[in-house]
């Protein structure tokens, strides 16, 4: 098993965060996470350069829209992301 050095998971999800930013109306939305299976993260959240890292089953409350905007803003950002994102082939 190939395990990744932190650093330039942190970097690629950084910019992977940044590229959807642009491209996604709110960007306020746009925050880039890290979620880890299998391995132990400690005290349940660390923040490395800006950037939570989470166990896996964390991961849903930390989706949850900013401010309590909810299931509608949600909806809305699901929308646009469906429209300006391609699938990859």
């Amino acid at each position: 098993m190939r395990v990744l050095p932190l650093a330039s998971t942190l970097r690629a999800v950084g910019f992977k965060a940044d590229q959807a930013a642009l491209v996604l109306a709110d960007s306020q939305v746009v925050v880039p996470i890290v979620a880890v299976h299998g391995a132990q993260v400690p005290w349940g959240k660390v923040v490395a350069d800006g950037v939570p890292v989470v166990p896996a089953q964390r991961r849903p409350s930390m989706l949850a829209a900013p401010g309590g905007a909810g299931a509608r803003a949600g909806r809305r950002l699901a929308d646009q992301a469906r429209v300006r994102f391609h699938a990859a082939a």
